[in-house]
């Protein structure tokens, strides 16, 4: 009996030692949480390379085993910037975190967005033409300031933006300044016209689909 107990102690001491934390991660565009995916993810701990994953198709991942710390994960974003997302892991439990490969620091870009530039009386259009091996489409939308405010005008909708409107505005734009990257066999290419000028970007990446996202925002689905 007493050989048992011994046992049985030595076991539960044995779990015990195995008992550690976990975590569960989920690679996503956290604009509507589609599961995406990532080429490499660096996972750091005490700023120390513990582990290095090839997501590729897999966008949910777990890793067990782990000791109590600090880990950072840093991935690449849609846009080509470097992400870092700290995990502070304080307890024998499993956790849980989302990386959002659409994420941009909005705060930290120094573009600045036209809508922030328009006096009372300017306006600025956006055109966007999508060509791939099936398909020609053409959108534009275009703000006007007045003395209320912004009114937006896309194709037959209109309306007076709201704050949360504006701000989706902003974050278009930013993202719209930034790099993306190429290789699918859809090329998004936007022209933006203010004051007589006009500035050209194009997208190749079939991840960030700026204009469905923004017409969403501010007039819902189609």
């Amino acid at each position: 009996m007493k050989k048992l107990i011994h046992c049985l102690l030595i076991g539960l001491i044995g779990c015990a030692s195995f008992a550690k934390a976990s975590l569960d991660i989920k690679i996503q565009d956290c604009r509507n949480g589609h599961l995406e995916y990532l080429g490499e993810l660096k996972i750091l701990k005490d700023g120390k390379i513990f582990k290095t994953l090839k997501p590729e198709h897999d966008s949910e991942q777990k890793l067990t085993g782990l000791d109590l710390g600090v880990y950072k994960l840093v991935y690449r974003s849609i846009f080509e910037q470097q992400v870092t997302q700290e995990v502070k892991i304080t307890e024998e439990r499993e956790y849980n975190v989302s990386l959002c490969v659409n994420f941009v620091d909005y705060k930290k870009e120094a573009y600045k967005p036209i809508i922030n530039q328009l006096k009372s009386g300017e306006s600025y259009e956006v055109e966007m033409l999508s060509r791939g091996c099936f398909h020609a489409t053409e959108e534009s939308f275009k703000i006007t300031k007045d003395a209320k405010g912004f009114i937006v005008k896309w194709g037959n909708d209109s309306k007076r933006l709201t704050e949360n409107d504006i701000k989706a505005i902003q974050r278009f734009e930013i993202e719209l300044s930034l790099k993306k990257g190429f290789g699918c066999t859809t090329v998004d290419t936007y022209t933006v016209t203010f004051q007589g000028k006009k500035q050209e970007s194009r997208d190749g990446s079939c991840n960030w689909d700026g204009f469905i996202f923004l017409h969403e925002q501010l007039f819902g689905k189609k």
